[in-house]
């Protein structure tokens, strides 16, 4: 019983936090966009399509959500839940904060079009263009320099279209890191080929 009570107290803590975040603009259409699992999900799927729509923007999960098909749903409940509702949703580290952890994790695993996606979101919660080339010079000391420099390239491509974008609702970053995509390394790799929707027929990444 009293186990049932905590965990009912934890649901009704969380209908409170539920739109504190994003308000109903943020969250119309929650219930469709993750293949209705506003009904199972309840709070968390609100929360979490909240924070995904505040930290990645409206046009990318738009156009997630409008890819999701009956075989990518289970997925974009998973990570509208889990990823948003629950592990970004958490008080225990600002959305900046979060954003450098994630950014060092895919950068370090070499999950390119996962971190394009991420220096926008980055710099929509707030990290500027020195802050990101800070977390790479970090990144080439303790997971090495290949995939530093990827990531340096990567990062510049997307602050460099950020900065020459009039309508990206961001707001322009600093220059890019110095030394530019090479990273004092000769020759790096290009950008990824497909951009940061280019994996799976359009579910959206985390």
């Amino acid at each position: 019983m009293a186990r049932e009570r905590r965990m009912a107290g934890a649901d009704d803590a969380s209908e409170v936090d539920g739109g504190a975040d994003g308000g109903s603009e943020a969250t119309s259409g929650g219930s469709e966009a993750v293949g209705g699992s506003e009904a199972g999900g309840g709070a968390s799927a609100v929360r979490g399509m909240a924070v995904r729509r505040q930290v990645l923007g409206d046009e990318h999960v738009d156009r997630a959500v409008a890819g999701t098909t009956g075989f990518t749903a289970p997925f974009q409940d998973l990570i509208t839940r889990y990823a948003w509702g629950e592990i970004w949703s958490r008080p225990g580290l600002t959305r900046a904060e979060r954003s450098m952890i994630t950014l060092t994790a895919l950068a370090a695993l070499r999950q390119e079009e996962e971190l394009a996606l991420h220096v926008r979101a980055a710099l929509r919660n707030g990290l500027t263009a020195e802050q990101i080339q800070e977390v790479l010079l970090q990144v080439a000391i303790y997971a090495g320099v290949p995939a530093a420099n990827r990531a340096f390239a990567i990062a510049q491509r997307i602050l460099a279209e950020v900065a020459g974008s009039s309508d990206s609702g961001l707001t322009s970053p600093a220059a890019p890191p110095g030394g530019g995509a090479d990273s004092g390394l000769t020759s790096p790799d290009g950008p990824p080929s497909g951009g940061p929707d280019s994996g799976l027929t359009s579910p959206d990444n985390p």
